[in-house]
């Protein structure tokens, strides 16, 4: 679903309530939803992939939707540092593989070969970022018949690299960010001790540091890792953690070269699952799912400051969603929920 909510209606204060603009109700086909971005016109576009690897282009514009054929590739969205819109995708994966990389509507910039993997290819874990030159830098998970393992690509150094640890026996929810230092930030969901966690490791000044996961001392599930770094430098990184009763959001950030404890943003009896951050004056802003009896609401909260927090209720709806993709620009949020059986926009 597409909620706009806009400054005047009070979504960038704590105090005001969140009262969305609902746009007429629109059902769009099932398929795996993509991260939703505004390209300078001010128009949103997303992805929509079915299980065929059929991939759709979505464009919104105010009430107005619209989808259009890709192809048989299941690509992944991105803009740049200059706000250019960018498809990726692994293609052929079984037999010649390429990674592909070009901006909506063109032809592709890159296609790269990668014949020289031995691996299994997930072509739906690809993700990628720009660095300070504007160069695309791609991670994915491949797997051998013993563990998976975090296979990345430079442009521009036009070099491979491979990440392996024992946290990925088993992996899932690779994230990349290239941070202002141009540092490439590595993410992901692997299991170390019989349990999923959050891993992280970085590329700073030639060399890859330890990896580290920021979910311990938690000893239950850790899924759904979210990261945004703030026009301070700072890195934001919000995640869905078992606590033992049900799922709860917990958070971390980076700030002056560390990692800060890890925050328990909520606490109840609900479960509270799949956040999503957004950085508003560069104060986060968490969107999560929480279901409760029969229905699947949609929460929000800024970040908070102390450990007790008053979140608002945005939507509700009796149809369960496990998603959440949003996107900020002009003082709009476009959000987009994806469900089990299918997708809605407003």
């Amino acid at each position: 679903m597409i909620l706009s909510v806009t400054q005047v209606q009070g979504l960038f204060t704590q105090i005001s309530p969140f009262k969305p603009k609902l746009f007429h109700i629109k059902n769009i086909p099932s398929g795996r939803l993509s991260r939703i971005i505004y390209l300078p016109t001010g128009q949103a576009v997303y992805l929509r992939s079915q299980l065929s690897q059929e991939t759709y282009l979505g464009i919104v514009e105010n009430s107005h939707f619209s989808e259009h054929w890709l192809g048989s590739i299941d690509f992944n969205l991105q803009k740049d540092r200059q706000g250019d819109v960018w498809l990726a995708g692994i293609t052929n994966e079984t037999s010649f593989p390429q990674l592909i990389l070009e901006k909506i509507e063109q032809s592709p910039s890159l296609r790269l070969s990668l014949t020289h993997s031995t691996q299994q290819i997930y072509p739906s874990s690809l993700d990628f970022a720009f660095d300070l030159a504007n160069q695309a830098v791609f991670v994915w998970l491949e797997k051998s018949s013993a563990q998976f393992s975090l296979q990345g690509y430079q442009t521009a150094t036009a070099t491979f690299w491979k990440i392996n640890h024992p946290s990925l026996n088993s992996a899932s929810f690779p994230r990349i960010l290239i941070d202002q230092s141009n540092r490439i930030w590595v993410f992901w969901v692997g299991n170390l001790q019989g349990n999923d966690d959050i891993f992280v490791t970085c590329f700073d000044n030639g060399h890859w540091t330890p990896v580290k996961c920021l979910s311990e001392p938690n000893p239950y599930p850790d899924l759904f890792p979210q990261i945004k770094e703030g026009p301070d430098g700072q890195i934001w990184l919000v995640w869905s953690g078992y606590d033992g009763h049900d799922y709860e959001i917990f958070g971390r950030r980076f700030q002056a070269g560390k990692w800060s404890n890890t925050q328990k943003i909520t606490d109840n009896s609900t479960a509270d699952s799949a956040p999503f951050l957004l950085l508003i004056r560069n104060k986060p802003l968490i969107f999560w799912l929480q279901a409760k009896d029969t229905f699947s609401f949609l929460r929000a909260s800024f970040w908070p400051k102390q450990s007790k927090i008053n979140p608002v209720i945005l939507f509700q709806s009796i149809h369960p969603f496990h998603k959440i993709q949003a996107a900020l620009q002009d003082g709009q949020i476009s959000l987009v929920l994806q469900g089990f059986k299918k997708n809605t926009l407003l």
